[in-house]
């Protein structure tokens, strides 16, 4: 919603991301920012070091409030301009703002992000989260403390030794751990990927030496070689094990790598099995019932070592699997690349959901390549990161309009869309690099939003691109990058959003719901949580969980007619969606989750209201004006 000229020139504009309001400053060409001032009752009001804004509600709550990012329109995009708080003896705050060009417009957004630990005082990693339907955020790794939080194994079904698995839940903001469930037998127990149904139910995937993991009546009851891969589902309040079930063979070495659910709760899982016909191994996919009924379970490899990494569902149940391959050579059907270039390999797999290879492809070039992470949207096609080795001169494909071309002689990262409905050459929608000006960096995830593409790297090296509200600017040792992508072939201009985030961190996992970017991850150091967070301290080597921001477009409202009445009941005015239907457009794909009224006025008694559909929480420049209705 915008209110217009709030100060003189000055509009706000409130909307809702994740349940919670926010807004930005719309300053007009011309307008004078600093008759902005911000009143918080109920509130004290601070600054610390950073510039950020820090409230203490009467309840002892803390909110924080990052310092605001700026910017206007140029002819290059967004340009950044110099912002900060300023607070005033009578606790009121403005907003100080460094020399622009005041002949355009400017918007100053004030951004509330998010970040908290979780651990005791032993070691946590922090390895994948993920978002349910509510907004609640699930982070799962690997614990050996024994106490606080940690002290007790879920519903004392098994036995705790060395290390076990957790799952630790938290709302929307992480100001608050709503439970914690730690699952584990009588070995070593490790976690690698979770999902959540829109119920608020964990699956979780990984790799025992316990004997004593698995509930009475699962799928599989007993380990069959010294490691196995396991499958658990919590309930969704947390205090139980719904089952938990083994898969292996008695050869050794099985894990689970990946996870996902379908709208059924139907559990997908791919990960390594040992015991291939060449003596190495191969990738696997099982489906199980939401009560962990084996459905379906097959290999897929080319009798080397071959390993499934990742694992995404469609809405027809088809199953798209991630890996590497070495070697051998796994079937390959109408694919972008079918031949081995050289090297290992990474490759995308499509199976139907009886487990019919519909598409497979190669992913590299004549050196060393990987795939480690995979999304799907619902036209069939399939987004992919992973390394490629050598890139100046291995051949390593690009597209044109590639978002980063930079080829260097290490390890890089890549980003890849591949439409699953078409074949050969043609399937390679997109190719670009993701990575800085140096070696082995590392993307570990990818979500969609729409049509944004985010992927999150391991950035070992420095030289990525940043955007000018980026959160942290510059590299330092042990952060993530964090890259929004639109992949339209605009080359640089690709980007919407790119900013490194945290120091000493290794990454984990990415989750994106709504306009919200879930980072986990697994740290040694200290000052990453933000005040109020459900823990602000770091107790040993924790589990880090950060939320980051996601910007939207606008859609665009063209070829408005302007009814008589508008009326929010049946009657003979006009409904919203009548004005709007087969007349809205919008960059950011995706079904409109709202209507947004820009702007009202009355006069003499006589409504006049002009408004635009946007999805709930969409952050942007003034949204375009619709003619008066009347």
């Amino acid at each position: 919603m915008l209110y217009e000229d709030v100060y003189r020139g000055v509009d706000v504009r409130y909307y809702g991301t994740q349940r919670k309001l926010e807004y930005d400053f719309i300053v007009a060409a011309g307008a004078d920012a600093s008759q902005i001032r911000l009143r918080f009752e109920g509130a004290e009001a601070r600054l610390d070091a950073k510039g950020n804004l820090l409230l203490r509600t009467s309840e002892g709550r803390d909110l924080t409030f990052d310092a605001p990012v700026s910017y206007r329109e140029g002819p290059n995009g967004r340009e950044a301009v110099a912002s900060s708080y300023r607070l005033h003896a009578d606790g009121s705050v403005s907003i100080r703002l460094g020399a622009y060009d005041k002949s355009r417009e400017l918007v100053i957004d004030p951004v509330l992000s998010s970040a908290s630990y979780f651990g005791e005082a032993g070691t946590e990693t922090g390895v994948d989260v993920a978002v349910d339907a509510a907004g609640k955020v699930y982070v799962t790794g690997s614990t050996n403390s024994t106490g606080g939080v940690l002290g007790t194994v879920l519903g004392g079904l098994f036995g705790t030794t060395t290390v076990d698995t957790y799952v630790a839940k938290f709302n929307a903001d992480l100001s608050a751990l709503e439970w914690t469930a730690r699952v584990g037998g009588d070995g070593e127990d490790r976690p690698t990927a979770i999902a959540v149904d829109a119920a608020g139910s964990a699956v979780v995937t990984g790799w025992t030496r316990s004997t004593d993991f698995a509930t009475s009546g699962a799928a599989d009851t007993s380990r069959s070689g010294t490691q196995d891969a396991f499958v658990y589902r919590l309930d969704a309040a947390g205090t139980g094990v719904a089952f938990a079930t083994y898969f292996g063979d008695a050869n050794n070495g099985e894990t689970g790598n990946g996870i996902a659910l379908d709208a059924s709760g139907n559990i997908y899982v791919t990960g390594i099995a040992s015991g291939a016909s060449g003596g190495g191994t191969d990738a696997f996919v099982a489906r199980y019932g939401p009560g962990g009924a084996l459905q379906l379970q097959f290999k897929y490899g080319g009798g080397n070592d071959d390993t499934g990494n990742d694992i995404a569902v469609d809405g027809a149940g088809d199953m798209y699997v991630v890996g590497n391959t070495k070697g051998g050579s796994p079937a390959m059907l109408g694919g972008h690349q079918t031949g081995r270039a050289g090297g290992a390999e990474g490759f995308l797999a499509r199976f139907t959901a009886s487990g019919t290879l519909v598409y497979g492809t190669f992913i590299g070039g004549d050196e060393d390549d990987t795939a480690v992470a995979v999304a799907v949207d619902g036209n069939g096609r399939a987004y992919v990161v992973g390394q490629t080795e050598k890139s100046d001169d291995s051949g390593f494909q690009l597209t044109t309009g590639a978002w980063n071309t930079h080829r260097i002689g290490g390890f890089t990262g890549y980003l890849r869309i591949y439409d699953t409905d078409l074949t050969g050459a043609a399937s390679l929608v997109y190719s670009t690099l993701v990575g800085g000006n140096g070696p082995n960096d590392d993307p570990i995830g990818v979500a969609l939003r729409g049509d944004v593409v985010v992927v999150l790297t391991n950035a070992a090296s420095p030289g990525f691109a940043v955007t000018t509200d980026a959160l942290k600017a510059t590299h330092s040792p042990g952060t993530l990058h964090v890259a929004a992508i639109n992949p339209g072939g605009a080359g640089a201009g690709d980007l919407v959003w790119g900013s490194y985030y945290g120091n000493g961190v290794t990454g984990g996992g990415l989750a994106v719901s709504g306009l919200s970017i879930y980072v986990a991850g697994s740290t040694g150091a200290n000052g990453l949580a933000t005040t109020g967070a459900a823990d602000t301290t770091r107790s040993g080597q924790d589990a880090i969980v950060g939320r980051l921001t996601l910007l939207n477009d606008p859609p665009v409202l063209t070829g408005f007619n302007g009814p008589t009445m508008l009326e929010d009941l049946p009657g003979n005015g006009f409904s919203v969606l009548s004005l709007i239907t087969g007349k809205l457009t919008d960059t950011n794909v995706g079904a409109v989750l709202g209507v947004a009224i820009t702007g009202s006025t009355s006069v003499g008694g006589t409504g006049t209201t002009r408004s635009t559909a946007a999805p709930t929480g969409s952050r942007s420049v003034r949204p375009p004006r619709a003619p008066p209705c009347c």
